[in-house]
């Protein structure tokens, strides 16, 4: 999973991550605005690329489940919203069997 470049990165950066995102505080704020009017509460939501997890848990899914090619991120996601579901996952080696209501790829 993370052994390919951009999993690498991804990990290198993940303990920063939440910083980085505060300094980019108007954009992500517009972000999960937008996604709010796309996305209602309380739906079965897959999260792509779900870094740190805060766009999914923003979104207040019944069941949200967050995947990332990351472990870090995921780790970091886990500890942060303990109620929503993150594996370390990468689409290029398959789907998740699982339905979802909405799946979210935001800021991938």
């Amino acid at each position: 999973m993370s052994s390919g470049p951009v999993g690498k990165h991804f990990d290198s950066v993940a303990p920063g991550y939440d910083r980085w995102k505060e300094k980019a505080r108007h954009y992500y704020s517009a972000l999960k605005a937008s996604l709010a009017e796309i996305v209602p509460p309380r739906n079965h939501v897959l999260e792509v690329g779900c870094a740190t997890g805060d766009i999914l848990a923003s979104l207040d899914p019944a069941d949200g489940v967050g995947i990332d090619i990351s472990p870090a991120m995921i780790q970091i996601a886990s500890r942060k919203h303990p109620d929503l579901r993150f594996l370390v996952h990468d689409l290029m080696d398959g789907p998740i069997d699982e339905r979802f209501d909405f799946v979210v790829a935001a800021d991938v």
